[in-house]
């Protein structure tokens, strides 16, 4: 039987369902749930792919190329390619295409097949079934007793959301040892706002509260339907506290005149163009202009923190421009993007598995930590011959 002859027969089975704790009151903050388990892959080579469509820019394969490559099994041992189609039988296809040199390791998903293939893997982890959506899909050794349609032991597919990881670690690594989750220094709930209606968001609320144990979640968007659908959502999940906020006046009402902890920017940059959306740029522009709340910001070391989700394709965008202006800690899109990949990277290929592991002993952070800068490096550079900067200045647009 096929990889793909099995998925078939597993899409007839309901994916992973959350446990009744797990759907219950939030748990205080943790890691992202794909960084508390390891892939069962120990492969020496490996495929990987970005699935998705349109993606012929994304420079994902950049980012994992040079992280291979410093990792001592640099491509042809382990690539990943664009895989750029609308149809998601073509990811079956690459899944079934091993031979005898490269087999699957693993694979990252964007638009449109993000919430299709939670339907298709074995498995599907807490943050993308709350999420609704994953970016990613590599394989898991299960217990006997963590069954997934009557399977056990067994080494399956499973789909998990890394974007997590690259909202939490983004924010985390740039403000003090005291707003990580694991400290033990006694701390108010941080406030926080979104802006947005899609997928992104969804994914920052749930950081936000999960893993970084914000308190008040309040979301900024065009469109009242989609905050209403989102808000119904996570308070159906025991997510208390997400609500909207929809002008300026109430804005400075909920957030007691004081700016947020952090503002995660999770829509499209562009001008605004229809009444929501003029309502909704004059709301955050105003967030934006609140003073920063006696005794700092739980997080940017004191500084509030501004998330700019958008970075294509331009990674500076205007309304970055204005929170910088206003003293916001701004941290660009590109950062997220390259924490979620490094979270990738430990899926598809655990630390220790990989020859080059070794130059750092058992200290998997300074190995994340060089992995990231590999990647940066040569993502910067392919911009750099693009002609496209990443400081402050000029504008942007992207998905939510």
């Amino acid at each position: 039987m096929t990889i793909s002859d099995r998925r078939t027969a597993a899409a007839t089975l309901p994916a992973k369902a959350t446990t009744s704790a797990e759907a219950a009151a939030p748990s205080p903050p943790t890691q992202p749930q794909q960084e508390q388990q390891r892939s069962s892959n120990t492969l020496a080579t490996g495929r990987t792919a970005l699935f998705g469509y349109p993606i012929s820019l994304s420079l994902a394969p950049t980012f994992h190329a040079a992280c291979f490559a410093r990792r001592g099994v640099p491509a042809p041992a382990w690539t990943c390619t664009l895989l750029e189609s609308e149809t998601f039988a073509d990811l079956a296809r690459f899944v079934d295409g091993d031979d005898a040199r490269r087999a699957f390791g693993g694979c990252a998903v964007t638009m449109p097949h993000k919430a299709a293939v939670l339907q298709w893997v074995d498995a599907v982890d807490e943050e993308a079934a709350v999420i609704g959506a994953a970016n990613t899909v590599y394989w898991r050794e299960t217990a006997a007793d963590d069954r997934v349609g009557g399977s056990g032991g067994k080494r399956l597919l499973a789909a998990t959301n890394t974007d997590v990881a690259g909202i939490a670690h983004s924010i985390l690594a740039a403000s003090p040892p005291t707003a990580r989750p694991a400290s033990s220094a006694p701390r108010r709930p941080p406030t926080a706002i979104v802006v947005g209606g899609g997928g992104t968001t969804r994914t920052a609320i749930y950081t936000l509260r999960r893993v970084l144990g914000c308190g008040a979640i309040h979301v900024v968007n065009r469109l009242d339907s989609e905050v209403a659908a989102i808000v119904a959502d996570f308070t159906a999940r025991g997510f208390d506290g997400v609500a909207q906020v929809r002008t300026p006046e109430e804005a400075a009402v909920v957030l007691e005149g004081v700016a947020p902890d952090v503002v995660v920017n999770a829509i499209p940059s562009h001008p605004p163009a229809t009444p929501g959306e003029h309502l909704a740029r004059s709301t955050i522009e105003s967030i934006l202009a609140l003073p920063p709340r006696a005794g700092g910001s739980a997080f940017g070391n004191g500084t509030p923190v501004f998330l700019e989700m958008c970075y294509h394709p331009h990674p500076w965008t205007e309304i970055s421009g204005v929170a910088a202006s206003r003293g916001w800690r701004v941290i660009q899109g590109m950062e997220c993007m390259y924490h979620q990949a490094i979270a990738q990277q430990v899926l598809w290929l655990p630390f220790g598995a990989a020859p080059g592991d070794a130059d750092f002993l058992r200290d998997v952070d300074a190995a994340k930590a060089a992995w990231l800068e590999a990647g940066r490096a040569a993502v910067l550079e392919v911009l750099r011959k693009r002609g496209v900067g990443v400081g402050g200045g000029g504008g942007g647009g992207g998905k939510s």
